[in-house]
């Protein structure tokens, strides 16, 4: 609703309750403040790029029953942006992990924290990019700004030395000095993989195993069991 028609219907209301001018110049002010604080957050919904939007009330746990529902829960109080710390989602595909992610996201900008929201391999790509037309620093800035960052389907696609290089720099300035929220689709074990270098690995495990507490997922992915179930 736009802050005109907004003011009509306050308008209606005073007068249809016999307000005193004061009493509807109050009621006013909270209208616009609410509507003031409703556009940053549509704002920052759409600056965030999520691929879809999901709530943590729509999270199935029944269908993650090795998956702790309570420390889950404990993120959602938002205290880990403050501390700076965050969490790390492993598990096979389509088993939830974005789902939550993306939840946690959008309670951090009700939360009144700015957000962002991106595939691993896509930031990389994105850097790596920047380093030939000069705009690296000011990318970079992109994924360092905000007080969350979330990097989705980390391990997905493997890298040179030089690519695992770039996402060793997000994860290396922002460690303790901003929120980081990771899934994966990898062993723990098998990072060195993605990184083609054991010493970039080795240093990216440890800043975020400091920062994040680990969750697992497991099972058949969802989106499997739905095609079976409709083909069946």
């Amino acid at each position: 609703m736009r802050m005109a028609a907004i003011c009509a219907q306050e308008a209606d209301q005073a007068a249809a309750k016999k307000l005193s001018y004061a009493e509807y110049l109050l009621k006013l002010c909270e209208a616009e403040l609410a509507y003031r604080q409703q556009r940053t957050i549509e704002g920052r919904i759409q600056a965030a790029k999520f691929p879809f939007l999901r709530t943590l009330e729509q999270y199935r746990f029944e269908l993650q029953p090795k998956l702790d529902e309570r420390p889950v829960r404990e993120l959602f109080t938002l205290s880990f942006i403050e501390q700076k710390t965050g969490a790390l989602f492993c598990g096979p595909s389509g088993t939830g992990k974005t789902h939550l992610v993306v939840a946690l996201g959008l309670a951090a900008i009700q939360g009144g924290y700015r957000v962002k929201f991106v595939r691993a391999n896509d930031m990389v790509q994105e850097l790596y990019a920047s380093l030939a037309d000069g705009s690296f620093k000011r990318r970079l800035a992109n994924y360092l700004r905000p007080e969350l960052l979330l990097v989705d389907e980390f391990g997905h696609v493997l890298w040179g030395r030089e690519r695992a290089a770039l996402f060793f720099e997000v994860i290396s300035k922002r460690y303790e000095k901003g929120a980081l929220v990771m899934t994966s689709n990898r062993d723990l074990a098998e990072w060195e993989r993605v990184f083609d270098d054991s010493t970039l690995a080795s240093a990216t495990l440890d800043r975020v195993f400091h920062m994040c507490k680990v969750f697992l997922t497991s099972g058949e992915s969802y989106r499997l069991k739905s095609r079976k179930a409709r083909e069946a």
